[in-house]
């Protein structure tokens, strides 16, 4: 049986030699007790600026790695299921190489996955502890599971995260999606499968480093979560607005017949602070509602261009792999020589 580790990142170069170290340790002993039989290693570069590209370059001749690497800086959702259409393994993991995630909880995951393979295709992290968050971030993504089970079509477990190991069943539902904004989370989700779950304490960085790539206040992570998330899995807020208009239909209805009463009785005054309150009232509430329907316009826009949702400029590996067809990979594949045979 074999396992395959698929790891999306993005400038992880002080970060990848102790990685590769820990990881091909564990995976070497778990070889070595004959709970696998072989093991692959499938990194998705997602653009970085650094030297991650060359260190994984260098350590490619081993043969225990694959490198793949986008045109632009695309998204973790989308390398993982780039990563996910390379795996040929009866399981895939696919998680963070910033060793936030241990990759000494993997053998417990495959155990679990192992010994209960008539009932359990996917394998949950769920995250007792999160060392070196702050409590703002702990808090807006406490919030966010809360906004989006209440109103979702998959329901998220809170405190679990993208740690998780796939069955070849589960790996091939997920590539049977062809979203323009994936969402990994959602997507494992929505599969339905049996699951079970480990428990385990998340670590801070190993480089020590205060701020990821995507930093949770970030533009482009609201915007992202935003689209992927709360428009691609839920319609409460189309529901939210519905609920609105008829509370505000309610509202004038009662302050017209408020105004006919006064009319009536000669109480009435005219004036403007009245009327242009109503026009901003129903004006803003307008804007709100063109603004909702107008996120959900814009991802159904992107979804039927049904455009590829990555480009790859290079893939790196020392061994022969088999290409999907299903995304846009280059023609050529670098194949790393080891470093005594350039001599």
């Amino acid at each position: 049986m074999e396992l395959d580790i698929i790891l999306s990142f993005y400038n992880e170069e002080r970060v990848l030699p102790e990685f590769l170290r820990r990881i091909r340790s564990i995976m070497a002993r778990m070889v070595s007790e004959g709970a696998i039989a072989a093991y692959h290693l499938i990194f998705v570069d997602d653009a970085s600026t650094d030297k991650s590209l060359v260190i994984l370059e260098q350590e490619a001749h081993v043969g225990d790695i694959t490198v793949v690497s986008f045109a632009t800086n695309t998204g973790v959702a989308e390398g993982v299921l780039a990563g996910l259409s390379l795996s040929t393994a009866q399981a895939a993991i696919f998680m963070d190489c910033d060793l936030q995630d241990p990759p000494e909880v993997i053998p417990v995951m495959f155990e679990m996955w192992a010994n209960n393979q008539s009932s359990v295709e996917i394998v949950h992290t769920r995250r007792t502890a999160r060392r070196g968050e702050s409590l703002i971030k702990r808090t807006i993504t406490s919030i966010g599971y809360r906004m989006l089970n209440r109103g979702s079509y998959a329901q998220l477990e809170p405190e679990v995260g993208d740690f998780k190991l796939l069955s070849r069943r589960a790996i091939n539902m997920l590539l049977e999606n062809e979203e323009a904004l994936p969402f990994t989370r959602g997507l494992v989700a929505q599969t339905r499968l049996p699951s079970a779950t480990v428990d385990y304490q998340r670590h801070e960085r190993f480089d020590g480093a205060e701020h990821t790539h995507f930093p949770v206040l970030a533009r482009r992570t609201i915007r992202g979560h935003l689209n992927r998330s709360f428009i691609a899995f839920s319609d409460w807020p189309l529901k939210f607005l519905l609920k609105l208009g008829i509370a505000m239909f309610a509202i004038s209805a009662s302050y017209l017949f408020i105004v006919l009463i006064q009319k009536v009785t000669g109480l009435h005054e005219p004036g403007w602070p009245a009327l242009m309150a109503g026009i901003t009232l129903f004006g803003s509430f307008n804007m709100l509602g063109f603004g909702i329907l107008g996120l959900y316009i814009n991802v159904i826009f992107l979804e039927t261009k049904q455009r590829s949702a990555y480009t790859v400029s290079r893939v790196i590996s020392a061994t022969p792999r088999s290409l999907p067809t299903s995304a846009r990979w280059p023609d050529r594949v670098s194949r790393p020589q080891h470093p005594k045979s350039e001599a």
